[in-house]
């Protein structure tokens, strides 16, 4: 008897496809605690994953952070002579520019108080500070034209000047006059009455001996 006859399927061949899914049984559907389970277990995948994925992102900055410590430490020394040499540079020039603003400054305050004004700083404050010419030397060539600009737009700034006064005839004192014009003044334009000869005629006043030959 053949296999055929027998109703069996021969030795080593496949069970056709439909044949062994009819053999399996179906799969139930799952309940909704199940589903929750499940749910859950997804929960705590994603965020042991997220732990992870933030752990390595802690790991790789601490990389990097550790990566330019050393690119630093491994800078040459003429690297680093060049670095220092480039701040040192700037603070002079920082030094320096503040050297001149303390120089500019002085000039105008000096040249304000020349001139007049009641508060020299604040005649500093007031001029426009773009205008300053400074020469080769650092020296300011225009102080003077500037604070005279202002005098004249804001004259309140200045002192009140008042004229000197002669202690012996205010009204009538004059530069450069002479003894015998100021006894004129003061006694009237007459004779000099402190003169011997005047006193010998007409009595009177003192007469100093002539001396003897």
């Amino acid at each position: 008897m053949t296999d055929q006859d027998s109703g069996e399927m021969p030795v080593g061949e496949e069970m056709p496809q439909e044949a062994a899914q009819a053999e399996q049984p179906a799969e139930a559907p799952q309940s909704v605690e199940q589903l929750q389970a499940e749910l859950e277990r997804i929960r705590k995948a994603l965020r042991a994953a997220n732990k992870e994925a933030a752990e390595r992102r802690k790991l790789l900055e601490q990389y990097e952070s550790e990566k330019k410590q050393r690119e630093e430490a491994e800078l040459s020394e003429l690297d680093r002579l060049r670095k220092r040499l480039s701040e040192e540079q700037a603070e002079r020039e920082k030094a320096l520019a503040e050297l001149q603003a303390i120089r500019l400054r002085s000039a105008i305050v000096s040249e304000a108080a020349n001139i007049g004004f009641i508060d020299p700083h604040d005649a500093y404050t007031m001029i426009d500070l773009a205008e300053i010419e400074i020469d080769d030397n650092g020296q300011v060539t225009n102080a003077k034209d500037l604070l005279e600009g202002l005098a004249k737009r804001k004259p309140y700034l200045l002192k009140k000047t008042v004229p000197a006064l002669n202690a012996t005839n205010p009204g009538q004192a004059s530069a450069g006059e002479t003894d015998d014009q100021r006894r004129a003044r003061l006694y009237g334009s007459g004779h000099n009455i402190f003169a011997p000869e005047l006193a010998r005629q007409h009595g009177g006043g003192v007469v100093f001996p002539e001396p003897k030959k």
